[in-house]
């Protein structure tokens, strides 16, 4: 009958809602561990969250960096990370804004951070992030960072004054 079919109608709208909160939950928790991690360069926890194949890239550095190519592969990541991390220290990633659309994880914060050079120079900066995440089974296949490197830039001359 009609009314059994807007009952049952409604038993499916409260089903999906939930499951969809439940899986959306879930994600966000483990994205969220997972970028803590990630901005507190602890290898130890961010890299289980990491697919075998997953490609990391950060196209805004090649602002600083003109050869800067997306990395691939899980153990390529972990090993570039640490060599582009050497010297930094104090890192806070003070997320405002977070989203989340299918597969994606969108995070946008400030990124603030020390770094000390080879000859001993300590520098901080401040620069706004975005980070993307794209997510399969719980796994971190795609790892975008977008930094606002023309601040960077500002900073480091000012501090070599």
């Amino acid at each position: 009958t009609m009314k059994e079919n807007k009952r049952y109608n409604l038993l499916l709208l409260i089903f999906i809602a939930f499951g969809i909160g439940k899986t959306y939950s879930q994600n966000t928790l483990f994205t969220d561990v997972y970028v803590n991690a990630y901005f507190s360069l602890n290898q130890e926890k961010f890299a289980p969250f990491l697919d075998e194949n997953v490609i990391w890239s950060d196209p805004t550095w090649s602002e600083v960096y003109p050869n800067s190519k997306p990395v691939v592969g899980k153990q390529n990541v972990l090993v570039h990370l640490e060599k582009v991390t050497e010297g930094v220290s104090n890192m806070k990633y003070e997320i405002d804004h977070r989203f989340q659309s299918k597969d994606l994880y969108v995070y946008e914060g400030t990124l603030n951070y020390s770094w000390t050079s080879p000859n001993g120079k300590t520098f901080n900066f401040s620069i706004r992030e975005v980070t993307i995440l794209k997510v399969k089974d719980k796994k971190v296949n795609e790892h975008s960072d977008y930094g606002d490197f023309k601040t960077w830039i500002q900073q480091y001359q000012n501090q070599m004054k």
